[in-house]
């Protein structure tokens, strides 16, 4: 009786153990990497410009449940978020239509260009953290985070952190 006990108490042991070591790689994995700053390097397109978080898979869309009463779906809500307003929605809405038609280049000296049909603008950037470049205006001094989701050599995830919001922008990179 004593053996089966401890058999039973070892196997159960060795699972937690193996799903321990399981869970901790998974998180480590699902975190963004150091970048690779020499994939950075080069010209850059954005393809898709928005102020929700379009690069993680997981987000969950309202489930529509039946009315039986007025014979309509109906969307439950979401509950205190504070939305930002008008001003800000507007401000994000324009920066947004701006970026869909920049240029983004990143130099090899710390230095970046982004190119505008109508007006270039300069800046300096360094990295902050991991994951986390600083974009600071040559003329107005002006500093944006930038946080990296995803680089290779051919795609860019960034978000950008403004005043008036958060912007995701997806890049490609012009061969």
């Amino acid at each position: 009786m004593k053996k089966i006990q401890s058999a039973i108490c070892l196997s159960l042991f060795i699972s937690v153990m193996i799903l321990g070591f399981n869970t901790s790689a998974q998180q480590k994995n699902s975190t963004t990497g150091t970048i690779n700053l020499q994939d950075l390097i080069g010209k850059w397109k954005p393809t898709k410009v928005s102020p929700t978080n379009f690069f993680q898979s997981n987000l969950t869309k309202p489930i529509s449940h039946p009315d039986t009463s007025r014979g309509k779906a109906v969307t439950p809500k979401t509950g205190n978020k504070s939305q930002p307003d008008q001003n800000k929605r507007l401000e994000l809405k324009t920066t947004a239509h701006s970026i869909r038609s920049l240029t983004l280049e990143f130099l090899a000296d710390n230095n970046a260009t982004k190119t505008y049909p109508d007006k270039t603008d300069k800046y300096s950037w360094k990295k902050k953290k991991k994951n986390i470049l600083v974009f600071k205006n040559l003329t107005t001094n002006e500093k944006n985070n930038i946080e990296i989701f995803k680089l290779n050599s051919d795609t860019l995830q960034v978000e950008e952190h403004l005043t008036s919001g958060n912007l995701y922008v997806f890049y490609l990179k012009v061969k």
